[in-house]
């Protein structure tokens, strides 16, 4: 083999250049392959710590939401309930319709806040760049008022759409301790900017327990007196 290719060295002298590049092309793929290998695991090392940063904003939010969560639930429990049930002397009827009427108007607001609240979350985490995000997973979430002037002053939100949602949050915490005596005109007044907002946050997964609700259109101030009064026999 050696001398066969010592007579083709002998017989055509350009075929020493040939091979010198074949080799030269052949060391070069090999140490393109390792480059290439190399820029593989810096890729999946940047992606694997890009998923952990992610990770620990969303436990830390989750931490900040238990833990308003908590709160509100204590202060809750322990603050009085304002406005007085109406008298069972006015018949089961009367008091279990009372009681659906009183409950409805704050498990409307309720339901919407909810629905504000984790939509505010979805466009925090939709926010590129890392470090502006990671500024988010470590404020508390006892009051997103501190959460929507940052969103505004990142641009994420417009100076009018902050407002809203500003005004949303008071009606919110203002009727969330008193739930059984929220008003009509409360609720009305948290539809009209509730819809106003929607247009412009990102919106619920389809799959999510706590789906974008429908709001409720709004109670009546009374109901016919025949169908609050009790029959008599």
């Amino acid at each position: 083999m050696r001398s066969i290719l010592q007579w083709v060295l002998s017989e055509y002298p350009w075929a020493t250049t040939a091979l010198e590049w074949f080799q030269w092309i052949n060391q070069l793929w090999h140490e393109f392959q390792s480059l290439l290998v190399l820029l593989g695991f810096s890729l999946l090392w940047w992606l694997l710590r890009r998923e952990r940063v992610r990770l620990s904003e969303r436990i830390e939010t989750l931490r900040q939401i238990v833990t308003a969560a908590r709160d509100q639930s204590e202060e809750l429990a322990q603050a009085p309930i304002e406005g007085a049930l109406p008298s069972a002397s006015n018949g089961p009827t009367a008091v279990n319709g009372a009681r659906a009427d009183e409950l409805g108007n704050w498990q409307t607001i309720r339901s919407g806040w909810r629905s504000i609240r984790d939509r505010l979350e979805l466009l925090i985490e939709g926010i590129s760049s890392a470090r502006v995000r990671g500024k988010y997973s470590r404020m508390p979430r006892r009051r997103y008022r501190d959460i929507i002037n940052r969103l505004e002053q990142d641009g994420e939100l417009t100076p009018k759409i902050a407002t809203e949602l500003l005004r949303i949050e008071t009606l919110f915490n203002k009727v969330r301790f008193r739930p059984r005596s929220v008003t009509v005109e409360e609720v009305s007044d948290f539809k009209v900017a509730y819809d106003l907002v929607g247009k412009f946050l990102p919106p619920l997964p389809d799959d999510s327990p706590l789906s974008e609700p429908q709001m409720p259109p709004l109670p009546t101030d009374a109901e016919p007196a025949a169908a609050s009064a009790p029959r008599v026999a």
